[in-house]
């Protein structure tokens, strides 16, 4: 029973998070019943400046399409799931404590918005709900409630069972819902704003990073504080260069949080899965926002260059002349996956020069070995100076040099052994890194035949082409190499079903595009030569995969991530399949 109050919690304290039908009718004249709003005229909900107490606001245009397309989506996953609309009013009639519902509109929009805890502990949230009749509403008070007229500044108070106070306050044809007296009278041209606002026939949510900067700068910093804690020390600790990479980034994250205005949720829910926009919203004439314009999206012509029945892939395309603020962490992250070892000081022009050499495409993918069973790790970049790109690839490698490096990574039982030239492909020469690991301090022996996976991915075999260069994993480098070399490997991932739809579904002209099928993975991986779920997975057939992708226009950052049906009910008994296969 708890679950089910939580679940509906949920539901209840997320109305815009899903979408439903828009009504940007112009909003009636006030009742009798209503307060006496401000003149506040209809408008976007979202050129509404919220006051420094609140954090976050948004808004539902019918409530009752919304649960629907819960329902739906949830049954399509799990069809023993309860209904949704049964326990979001169980919810709120008990937050409410009221008898029944009657007179609220569910076809109405609905809007929440939450206030700083710190300032309203036993109030942050309120919630605005279309009001078809007053005295109905009123008539779900238990008989033995005492209510109170005129409260405080609020139309109706009265007090719950364990004595917190409840609410109600009525304008145009919507009721104000609030647990605090003090909440609804300096708020009150706020509420007005909010129940006269157009979504646009969305449901939209937002929470104002500026409010949440400036009244949780110290609980934002000490997180970060813990986190890089984390990282550098005790058993959860990154090591080398991508510690020192993650540490980068996630001071940026940081400092990009406390430049932004606010961030803007616009979920929905198309018959076949949820999706969810993300738009990061940067303070005006910011450095922020400055960074976010530089950015400039290209092609993604690499994906055609990967086998069509690929389970993962990310693709990465702009401009490699302006590398400003976002771009230049994501070259440094992509490009320092499997490195370990201190940063130097000259690492980020490194990286620069690296991605520069290309002409601005990165793409990766896990897929079919060439001449093998299970699956493999490609990378391949856009050349736009052959010579320069080999020079800085072979430069980047130098890291793995460092004497700190070296004795730490010896201290647990691995070896890099990397060489330029090993060996060729035609005329083309080949670099290769070799991990070798110590049966005796293998780090990574306590994950079994995962550790086995992700040390064959230590090795890598390098080349660069006149147009291509590829950066190939695992014991089957050599093979992907010469496949990409001669021209052998067969292409075409870029017309699968499952990749059309998420460029369909994503943002328009994306700069980055993150792509997985989490379930044709586990089927197909070998870890170690093994793998204990394809045969239990292997009725669960798939044609898609979720994907996140992203980009900028205008100076604000979108990104969409798109969750299809079928990946939601695949996942949820894939994983209920696995939990069998290991002892409880």
């Amino acid at each position: 029973m708890r679950f089910l109050r939580s679940l509906a919690a949920v539901l209840l304290l997320s109305l815009p998070l899903v979408s439903g039908c828009g009504d940007d009718k112009k909003p009636s004249a006030p009742t009798p019943e209503s307060v006496v709003a401000p003149e506040v005229t209809s408008g976007p909900i979202a050129e509404i400046v919220p006051p420094p107490s609140v954090l976050a606001w948004g808004g539902a245009d019918n409530v009752e399409a919304l649960v629907s397309g819960l329902q739906t989506f949830g049954q399509n996953v799990s069809p023993l799931m309860p209904r949704a609309f049964d326990l979001m009013q169980d919810e709120l009639r008990r937050r409410l404590a009221m008898t029944k519902l009657e007179g609220l509109d569910w076809k109405k929009p609905a809007r929440v918005v939450m206030f700083d805890p710190k300032a309203s502990p036993k109030g942050q949230f309120a919630l605005v709900l279309g009001l078809a009749n007053r005295e109905q509403l009123l008539s779900g008070l238990p008989p033995t409630t005492v209510k109170k007229n005129n409260d405080e500044g609020n139309a109706i108070t009265y007090r719950d069972d364990l004595g917190r106070n409840i609410c109600l306050n009525f304008i145009d044809t919507s009721v104000v819902i609030t647990w605090d007296k003090k909440q609804f009278a300096p708020n009150t041209e706020l509420f007005a704003r909010l129940v006269r606002a157009t979504t646009q026939g969305k449901d939209v949510f937002y929470l104002s990073a500026q409010n949440t900067a400036a009244l949780y700068s110290k609980e934002i910093d000490d997180m970060a504080a813990q986190v890089k804690q984390q990282m550098t020390s005790g058993p959860q600790a990154v090591p080398g260069m991508q510690a020192e990479v993650s540490l980068r980034v996630l001071t940026w994250m940081v400092q990009t949080f406390k430049e932004l205005d606010k961030i803007e949720v616009t979920p929905s829910l198309p018959q076949d899965g949820v999706v969810l926009s993300i738009r990061l919203h940067p303070k005006a004439d910011s450095a922020l926002q400055k960074s976010f314009q530089a950015i400039e999206a290209k092609s993604h012509d690499l994906i055609a260059r990967f086998p069509a029945d690929s389970t993962v892939f990310a693709s990465f395309s702009t401009n490699p002349d302006v590398i400003d603020g976002l771009t230049t962490r994501l070259v440094e992250w992509a490009m320092s996956v499997g490195y370990g070892g201190k940063v130097p000081e000259q690492y980020s022009q490194t990286m620069r020069d690296y991605f520069q050499a290309t002409s601005g495409q990165v793409a990766l993918a896990v897929h079919k070995p060439f001449g093998g069973e299970g699956l493999t790790l490609t990378t391949l970049m856009t050349v736009r100076d052959e010579e320069k790109l080999r020079t800085s690839m072979r430069k980047s490698k130098e890291t793995l040099k460092d004497k700190a490096l070296v004795e730490m990574l010896k201290a647990t039982g691995t070896t890099l052994e990397y060489k330029e030239n090993a060996y060729k492909v035609g005329t083309i020469p080949v670099d290769t890194v070799t991990a070798k690991f110590d049966k005796q301090k293998n780090p990574l022996s306590p994950l079994g035949p995962f550790g086995d996976a992700i040390g064959d991915l230590s090795n890598t075999h390098n080349a660069v082409t006149k147009d291509l260069a590829i950066i190939a994993y695992g014991s089957d480098a050599k093979k992907t190499i010469e496949a990409y070399v001669n021209g052998k490997a067969e292409g075409g991932l870029d017309k699968a079903a499952g990749v059309t739809r998420a460029f369909k579904m994503g943002v328009q002209n994306p700069v980055g595009i993150v792509y997985i099928s989490p379930v044709e993975m586990a089927k197909r991986a070998a870890f170690g030569g093994k793998n204990p779920f394809a045969e239990s997975l292997k009725d669960l057939a798939g044609t898609s995969g979720a994907a996140i992708s992203f980009t900028a226009k205008g100076g604000i950052l979108e990104l969409v991530i798109d969750v299809p049906g079928e990946v939601a009910k695949n996942s949820v008994q894939a994983a209920a399949r696995a939990k069998a296969l290991f002892p409880q």
